[in-house]
């Protein structure tokens, strides 16, 4: 990929990210988020008392270290891809990190590498969201009420029901339990929208949430642009490495293979 520029977040990028949590489920979710988020902090508190020439000095040195084993992963059979960054202050502009591209191998075709561009942008936006909502997360989880569970109809209730036609059902009255439920649900939804405001997290969740779609949809839109070239499908396996297709995604790479290797034969 030749001369392609990638702009990218470039704080609060851990290894463990949101979308792969929807796997992680009870316990285990939240001794990950938790063990993530307590090092982060303790870190920044660290940090407080750095002069900012050093800060600056570590930060540059740490994204030096990190990019080398960054270059391997987006690399081939351990041939790392070469990429440059490129950071800016933060006050100065929107997308202040970028990684610029030093592969001088064939490039992918323009609107290929525009997507991928593009993916990479979005990706990056999304992850830097993630530490202050896992934080926001975990204080709307200390104070947020347990959701209320429906009560057991009355036998009376039971046998009524029991005894009501199908075509009568929509003039049986609710049962006491229902109404209980309807009535705890409103007062637990209320209460449980303050929680969210309270802690910040329902709008960095909705902010996570649209930064998402966002994500996939150019994800999906390079996954179904047709690839001619080998370059072309580099550039898909490379963004499938990070978002992952799966499932009928595969369909399209079957299609862009046969596509390539038509091409190739008949050369």
């Amino acid at each position: 990929m030749d001369e392609i520029q990638l702009t990218a977040a470039a704080e609060g990028m851990p290894n463990f990210n949101r979308r792969k949590a929807l796997a992680v489920t009870g316990s285990g979710l939240a001794a990950t988020i938790a063990a993530m988020v307590a090092p982060r902090n303790a870190a920044a508190a660290v940090v407080v008392n750095e002069a900012p020439v050093t800060r600056v000095n570590n930060l540059a040195w740490a994204l030096a270290r990190a990019m080398d084993d960054w270059m391997v992963d987006l690399g081939v059979d351990g041939v790392p891809d070469i990429w440059k960054a490129h950071v800016y202050p933060y006050s100065q502009r929107k997308h202040p990190v970028a990684f610029e591209s030093l592969d001088r191998s064939p490039s992918p075709s323009a609107r290929v590498a525009e997507l991928e561009a593009a993916f990479h942008a979005e990706w990056a936006a999304l992850r830097a969201i993630e530490p202050a909502l896992n934080a926001a997360e975990l204080r709307y989880m200390e104070i947020k009420g347990s959701r209320p569970v429906m009560g057991e109809m009355t036998p009376e209730e039971a046998d009524r029901l029991r005894s009501t036609t199908v075509a009568d059902l929509a003039k049986l009255p609710p049962n006491r339990a229902s109404v209980e439920h309807a009535e705890a649900m409103r007062a637990y939804n209320k209460a449980d929208a303050a929680a969210r405001r309270k802690t910040g997290y329902g709008k960095l969740d909705r902010a996570y949430m649209k930064a998402t779609h966002r994500t996939s949809d150019v994800a999906n839109a390079l996954l179904r642009h047709p690839a001619m070239t080998l370059e072309d499908l580099a550039s898909k396996v490379r963004v499938h490495r990070v978002w992952e297709y799966d499932g009928e995604d595969f369909n399209f790479i079957m299609d862009d293979i046969a596509r390539v290797a038509g091409k190739a034969g008949a050369s």
